[in-house]
């Protein structure tokens, strides 16, 4: 696994995304800490949970850590094509999670038996068509093999079934995982 993050760390990661939410209705300036950690490139994921679960970021490392937590959790709370944007008063009701992603590695042989619901979160692509699920997607709603399998290809936009298919690739990762404590 990549570098570790210090709990203390990762508790400053969801203050700049609970920052992020708040400054879009306040207009103040968003400052980045200075700390070296918020300037390491990583690939990550911020999820918005509130009355719906919204999601964004990278699987390849484009921008700063503090850049990309700004980035994504903007684009989740705010530019989701798929919903509308989060208002004022539903920002104190969001709990926030980052997900730090180690590096990603190609599956290379027969799928099913090489990845651990929980542990590994999984990407597949499929001509064109990509889907994604974190690994805490399979505790969360308590998934199988099979049916994370499942799950992974719907959010590709193909048929559940297609995980068996030759032409598909699998990608593994894990994640270092911040949630925002629940009060």
């Amino acid at each position: 696994m990549n570098e570790l993050f210090p709990e203390k760390t990762g508790r400053k990661f969801i203050n700049l995304a609970r920052d992020a939410l708040k400054t879009e209705f306040s207009k103040k300036q968003l400052i980045i800490p200075a700390s070296i950690d918020f300037r390491k490139s990583r690939a990550l994921f911020v999820v918005l949970k509130g009355k719906e679960t919204r999601s964004n970021g990278s699987t390849t490392a484009t921008y700063s850590i503090g850049d990309a937590i700004i980035k994504s959790t903007k684009k989740a709370a705010f530019e989701n094509i798929k919903q509308k944007p989060l208002e004022e008063k539903e920002i104190e009701e969001i709990k926030i999670e980052i997900s730090i992603l180690t590096d990603i590695k190609k599956i290379e042989e027969d799928v099913i038996n090489n990845f651990k619901p929980g542990v590994d979160g999984l990407i597949c692509k499929f001509f064109g068509y990509t889907g994604i699920l974190l690994p805490q997607i399979a505790k969360e709603k308590n998934l199988g093999k099979t049916e994370f399998l499942e799950k992974l290809c719907q959010t590709a936009g193909i048929p559940k079934d297609y995980w068996k298919k030759p032409a598909i690739s699998f990608f593994k990762f894990q994640a270092q995982i911040f949630r925002e404590p629940r009060v």
